[in-house]
Parts: C-alpha cells; structure tokens; sequence
C-alpha cells in the first residue's frame, strides 16, 4: 500500500531521545469510519499499545483539550484516511495516507497519532508481556563498515493557519472634549495564528451630549497588532497601531450659522487588545486605544462666538466585545515525508470548529 506517512515516523523515532516519564495525556477523540473498519476504542487502543503517554480525556477535560480528528473512507481505488490535530482551536497538523484495506489505514493513522504525541513511541504494537520469546537465531557475520551518516534533512516548521475575524463591540471615547461618546463597532479582519501579526477594520458610530448640541462620531478605524503572544491556553494579547478617519457631527441651535454641522476628522495611535477564547469558536474582549488628533476641531455657538466642545489633546478609546474566528487557508502543511507533530503533547476536544477572534 502506499503509505507516505511511514518514512517520516521512522526517522522521527531514530533521531529523538528517551523522554522522561510523564503522566499520561489526555486526548479527545472525533472518528468516522465505515461500519465494517474497526471502532474507535480499537484505534485509541492501538495508540495505547504504541505508548503509555496517552489516555482519553474525561468529560470535564474535553473541552480545554486538543482535537484528535480521524476520518476513513474508500472508493474504488481503495481505502483512504486522513488525520488532524487541533490545538486550541488551531490545526498544527495533516495528513493523509491511502492503502487496501481499512485495517491498514487505522494502523499507519494510530501509529501517526502516537509519534505525533510520543517521539519514543514503539513504530509496532507493544508485544505481550506473555508472549514467548523469540528463537535464538544462529550469530550473524561480523557487519560491513557503514558509510558515514548523512546530517539529518531539516524539516520546516508547519506553517499556521489564518484566521479569519468578525466581531462587534461596545465602545466609549472622546474624539471631543468635555462630553465622553458612547456607541458601538463592528469589525472584519485576519490573524496568523496565535503569535503571528493582526489587521482588522473597524466601523465604529458613537454618540456624546453636550450643554447646547448633541454630537455624532463615525469612523474608520484600521489596526495592525505585529506583536501578539498567548497568554496560557485561552487568553492572548496584541500590541500595535491604529488609525481612525472620519467625521464628527454636531446638532443644535446656534451653532455657527446653521443648526448642523458636519467636520471631517482622523487620528493616529496605539492600540492593546486581550482576547480570551470563551468557547471554540467564540472569542471575548477588551481593547483600548490612545489617539493623537491629526485635525484641531471646534464646534462654537453664539455671537460673539463660544465654544461648547474642541478636539482633546490625546483620544482615548475602551472597548469590550465579543466575536468569531474562522480558519482562513490551507492550515499547518509539512514538506516530503516529514512527520507532524503538536507543538503540546495533547490532543482533545468534543468536535473540531476553531474559535473565533472577536472585535472590540
């Protein structure tokens, strides 16, 4: 059969050390196979006769742990099966292999499992303990010299996926001095991974009261977070810039010479953001932002004239959402026969969406 997974296991297991004892890790398990392949205890099974590394997880385990999705079919070609690992919401691993027989493909996927849990797992079921031992065979000629060994080929890193995010949240800011504004945003962009650089845009409307006018805020806001690390399992934070253009919009007697008037507006500054993965699939958070005014507005009623609102020396934004984050391109990829690995030693989950990044 052919088997692409096989080459890349081995020398994985040939080039790693003994790793010290660990407590078994917890894996959730999400399989479909056709009704005459074997169970899905039989393939959890034979990971577990490959290594002692692995249990399955119990149900209050299940939902912080790492997805361990099997899937088997055929067709007229014969039997197929493909097998992902999701971390945190994020695919660090594929593969598929193809072979005759639905057994095979369970084997070469359980023993893909194991090695991607346990780089000391046994390439064959663990031999029972009762089993006798094999027969003393007759001492083998002295071996030929070998050839100096080849430095091991580098492997590339799988690469992580992109995420796509959607989100609203609530707002409050100050594009004018003295009155806060209060209002809402709505917000599209993309992520790589959980370490990788952001972008999203943002439409936001916000309204804020005055002593003789009622003011509106409509804007753009574009951010870019280069530096973004996890914080634990659920929670990550985003540091970077933001840029707001717009217009502000005022409302009452007197102002000027007509009852509104209507100014342009934008901005520039930093912009934090801590999201924390509420479920997979769905993302809370809390931003903030502090803008530099490209523009001097002011807004004056009266003659002689008074001003009632101007722009604040610095912009300050808070905002609390919610939202989603979807998987955007082909996910973690090796090269060649190489073997993929998760970047922890676990694998769970009771289903395979992702979580989704939100807005602020």
């Amino acid at each position: 059969m052919r088997w692409p997974l096989a080459p890349g296991c081995l020398a994985l297991a040939l080039v790693t050390p003994p790793a010290a004892a660990a407590e078994p890790t917890p894996i959730a398990l999400v399989y479909e196979a056709p009704p005459d392949c074997p169970a899905a205890i039989e393939f959890l099974g034979s990971v577990q006769a490959r290594t002692s590394r692995v249990r399955a997880a119990a149900p209050e385990e299940v939902t912080n742990a790492t997805v361990v999705q099997v899937t088997i079919g055929g067709d007229a070609r014969g039997s197929w099966g493909s097998l992902m690992l999701i971390e945190s919401g994020v695919v660090t691993g594929r593969r598929r292999v193809e072979g005759e027989s639905c057994q095979e493909i369970v084997d070469a996927l359980a023993l893909a499992t194991a090695l991607s849990l346990d780089p000391t797992a046994l390439l064959g079921p663990e031999r029972p303990a009762n089993a006798p031992p094999p027969e003393t065979a007759a001492p083998a000629p002295p071996p030929e010299p070998e050839a100096p060994a080849r430095a091991p080929r580098s492997r590339r890193k799988p690469e992580r996926p992109y995420l796509l995010r959607l989100g609203t949240a609530a707002i409050v800011a100050e594009p004018l001095a003295p009155m806060p504004f209060w209002g809402g945003m709505a917000e599209v962009g993309v992520a790589r991974g959980r370490r990788g650089p952001a972008a999203a845009l943002a439409f936001g409307f916000a309204l804020g009261d005055g002593d003789h006018a009622r003011f509106s805020w409509q804007v753009a806001r574009l951010t870019l977070h280069p530096l973004r690390a996890p914080l634990g399992r659920i929670t990550e934070v985003g540091v970077g810039l933001a840029s707001e253009v717009g217009a502000l919009r005022a409302e009452g007697e007197g102002l000027d010479t007509t009852r509104t008037v209507t100014r342009g507006y934008w901005s520039a500054g930093l912009d934090g953001r801590l999201e924390i993965t509420l479920h997979p699939g769905l993302v809370a958070s809390l931003a903030a932002g502090l803008g530099l005014p490209g523009t001097d507005r002011r807004f004056t009623i009266g003659d002689p004239p008074r001003e009632i609102a101007s722009s604040p020396a610095l912009v300050p934004l808070v905002a609390v959402g919610i939202g989603a984050r979807l998987p955007a391109g082909s996910g973690a990829r090796t090269t060649g026969n190489d073997h993929f690995r998760a970047p922890r030693a676990s694998v769970g989950g009771s289903g395979v969406a992702e979580p989704n990044h939100l807005v602020r």
